[in-house]
This record gives C-alpha cells, structure tokens and sequence, in this order.
C-alpha cells in the first residue's frame, strides 16, 4: 500500500473519531434541554393548578 494512502485511511479514521465524538456530545446536549423542559412543563403545571 502507498504510504500516501495509508495517511489518508488514518486521516478518515481520525475525522471519524471526532464526528462520533461531536455526535454523542450532540446527544447529551438534547438530553439536557428535554430533561429540562420536561421539568419546566411539571412546573408550570403544579403553578397552574394554584
């Protein structure tokens, strides 16, 4: 195998490291926002009800 080729194979694997990376951060980030408007909504209910 040419060696610029193998920099390349290693280079795409890198770049897919850090989109798997950036993903599951994403994934935590939108778990948050739902996790905190779920408990805004509860809250705004329980204000409601008063």
């Amino acid at each position: 195998m040419d060696a610029s080729l193998a920099d390349w194979i290693a280079f795409g694997d890198a770049q897919t490291g850090q989109l798997d990376k950036a993903n599951s951060y994403r994934r935590a980030s939108l778990d948050v926002i739902r996790r905190c408007e779920a408990r805004d909504r509860a809250l705004d209910q329980r204000l409601k009800a008063r």
